[in-house]
């Protein structure tokens, strides 16, 4: 399925996976940057659904929508 054809939580999920593996030094630059551009696009979904605000608290947010929060620290530490 191509990227921009998936959900949310599956593109994520993929893009944990991509980078567990970069953090084990496991992957070639073209599976870091696969990994980076899926996080990109995750970044743009989450915007776009506007699963997160400023005035929220962290007991607003959904448990579904928690790991989410991870796609950033994901970005820096790739």
């Amino acid at each position: 399925m191509a990227m921009e054809e998936m959900p949310l939580s599956a593109l994520f999920e993929q893009a944990r996976k991509l980078h567990l593996k970069a953090s084990d030094s496991r992957a070639d630059q073209d599976v870091v940057k696969e990994g980076c551009e899926m996080l990109h696009k995750c970044e743009d979904m989450v915007g776009k659904l506007g699963l997160f605000s400023s005035n929220e608290t962290k007991e607003d947010i959904s448990t579904n929508n928690l790991k989410y929060l991870l796609r950033e620290s994901f970005r820096r530490i790739g």
